[in-house]
């Protein structure tokens, strides 16, 4: 008999978090913002250059922009083994 077999991976960053209210920081998150638009929304760009001033303006003020200074970072690595039901019943007898 086979069992596929898989790995599960979790990180979990526990930190302080801040939200970025003042005027100089929001202009770091509109450079994060169009680095992140540039890696990953390329083709939404075009779009997102199209709209006028005063809507992208408005779409901007809704992001919360928030930071989190990482201060412990736990991970785990699980080896997981898919069986069927009647299999997980045979132990149990």
């Amino acid at each position: 008999m086979k069992f596929p077999l898989g790995t599960i991976s979790q990180f979990t960053p526990y930190g302080k978090g801040k939200l970025i209210t003042e005027i100089d920081e929001i202009f770091e998150v509109l450079e994060v913002l169009e680095a992140t638009t540039d890696n990953y929304e390329v083709s939404y760009k075009q779009q997102w250059e199209s709209f006028p001033e005063e809507y992208s303006l408005k779409m901007i003020k809704g992001i919360v922009a928030f930071e989190i200074i990482v201060t412990d970072l736990q991970a785990k690595k699980k080896l997981i083994q898919n069986k069927t039901i009647v299999e997980k019943n045979i132990k149990k007898l």
